[in-house]
This record gives C-alpha cells, structure tokens and sequence, in this order.
C-alpha cells in the first residue's frame, strides 16, 4: 500500500512539476522572442529536454532552436538551428497531434518563416484547428486564459485569416 501511494505521489508530482515546467518555459519563450540574450539562456534551459519527455515540452525544445535563427548571424549556422527546431516541432506534433499550444508554435513559425524555406504548409490546416479551439475553450472556460489571448491576438494581427474567421474570433 505504502508503494501505491509513493507511486501515485511521484506521479502527481511529475505532472505539477511538468506544468509548472511549461509555465516558466512560455514566459522564456516569450521573452526569447524579442532578446538574443534570453534566446540563448531559452535554448541553454531546454537542452536537458530529451525525445522522451512530454510533446509540449519537446516543442518548447524545437521553438529554442527555431528562434536562434534570429540571433546568429552565419547561414549555415541559422540554417541548422532551423532544421532541427522544424524537425523537432513536427517530432512533437506528430506525438500529440490535437495539442493546441504545439499547432499555435507551429503557425506562428510558418507565418514568420521565409517562403523559400518551404515551411509553409500547415498554415490552413493549424489556423482552422487553433480557431475550433479557441471556440471549445469559450464555452467550456479554462485554465489556460492567457495562452488562449496570445493565441487570438496572434491569429487576428497574422494577415492570414478571412474575414469570416476575423469576425468570429473577435467574438471569443
């Protein structure tokens, strides 16, 4: 009984630890975003991320190398830090494929990814699922609110979405 329980404790302390993990990993991503500085302190925290950890966690992973792209300056080194953050984003969402916050990494690259870079093709396909969800998300509520705003704002200034969908958005 005893074992039971400290299974079921690790257990509920993986995933606290898991979800505060993603918490931390947002904000630096966010900040990463706009520093070199931070970027390289993003990709520094998440090279202890192995193929094996959760997807979410492995796209943080991608979204660090996706994001060095920015800051160094050689083509051969930009171009490798893409390869593998676009081979390692499409690693994680073929793990966990309905995840919203991975797809919501994903359309957010391919709307900033150059057009000769050929990453472009799950634009539609991410914008229509991340609109469906951010549907489900208003009628059920959540916990995920300011994941959920970043989303919708990031959609509605993207230039990517019809005017339809601008419409709908705006009431969520």
């Amino acid at each position: 009984m005893r074992g039971l329980v400290a299974f079921i404790l690790c257990c509920l302390a993986s995933v606290t630890a898991s979800a505060q993990s993603a918490t931390y990993l947002r904000q630096l991503l966010d900040e990463a975003a706009h520093s070199g500085e931070a970027a390289r302190r993003f990709l520094k925290e998440t090279r202890s991320i192995s193929d094996t950890d959760e997807a979410l966690l492995n796209g943080f992973r991608a979204m660090a190398d996706l994001l060095m792209c920015r800051y160094v300056l050689l083509p051969t080194s930009k171009w490798q830090h893409f390869v593998k953050g676009r081979d390692q984003l499409e690693a994680a969402i073929r793990k966990d494929p309905v995840n919203a916050e991975l797809r919501f990494m994903r359309f957010c690259t391919q709307v900033n990814t150059p057009s000769l870079l050929g990453y472009k093709s799950s634009i539609n396909t991410d914008k229509r699922m991340l609109i469906r969800y951010l549907q489900d998300q208003s009628q059920i509520g959540n916990d995920t609110a300011a994941l959920n705003r970043s989303m919708k704002a990031y959609l509605l200034q993207s230039n990517i979405c019809e005017t339809s969908e601008i419409k709908l958005l705006k009431t969520l």
